[in-house]
């Protein structure tokens, strides 16, 4: 069954509501500038402390120095951290050796041939690729959709696990398993209130779980 990763969450009430829905992954995006969803670590620390438990809690950082990475896991005892820019492999060679027990995604914004070859060179050394929309402004949660066809090439061509992200809604998601066959999806403005983009609509997030997996 396909994994659902839920990312930019802001608030204990809609992390929890994530978890009990069946959310198999929760994200919390950290020290991003200028981003909606964004969260201090103080902020992160205490919702991590709350949320601790049988689902995954996951780091989404901007952070590309493995001493800085490693101290902000340490910090908020994740279970897993995402890359949210292109990080050197030695730094994340680094991570693994000094962070075993922490799973790394590592985001590729699909723009053609060059990521498949980020791929291809990641699935030595990462544990998920998160694939999502091309973005020069925004590392993520813009709503665009990703390059489905390039996705695609990507999940048959890499042996890593493969998150499928951009632009995913509750009306979208089963086409995009069906043609890309990621081993998981990610979503986060697809589920947001329209009134509130840092909320969860609770009803859009129950639709887009039970359209991912059916």
């Amino acid at each position: 069954m396909v994994k659902v990763k839920v990312c930019g969450l802001t608030n204990y009430e809609d992390a929890l509501a994530a978890k009990n829905l069946g959310a198999d992954f929760l994200g919390f995006v950290i020290g991003v500038p200028n981003a909606m969803r964004s969260l201090d670590w103080k902020e992160a620390q205490e919702l991590f402390e709350d949320l601790k438990g049988s689902t995954p809690l996951v780091a989404l950082t901007p952070l590309v120095d493995a001493k800085e990475i490693k101290n902000l896991c340490e910090f908020l005892k994740a279970d897993a951290v995402q890359l949210l820019k292109p990080v050197q492999i030695k730094e994340i060679v680094k991570l693994h050796r000094q962070m075993p027990d922490v799973k790394i995604f590592s985001s590729i914004q699909v723009k053609g041939q060059e990521s498949l070859e980020r791929a291809k060179l990641l699935q030595r050394f990462a544990d998920f690729i998160v694939l999502d929309s091309s973005n020069k402004k925004a590392l993520g949660g813009t709503g665009k959709k990703a390059d489905w066809k390039m996705s695609k090439e990507i999940v048959e061509e890499t042996r890593l696990p493969v998150f499928l992200a951009g632009g995913l809604n509750p009306g979208n998601v089963s086409d995009a398993v069906k043609k890309v066959r990621p081993f998981g999806v990610d979503v986060s403005s697809g589920v947001k209130m329209e009134s509130n983009k840092r909320k969860i609509d609770f009803d859009k997030l129950r639709k887009f779980l039970e359209n991912a997996k059916k």
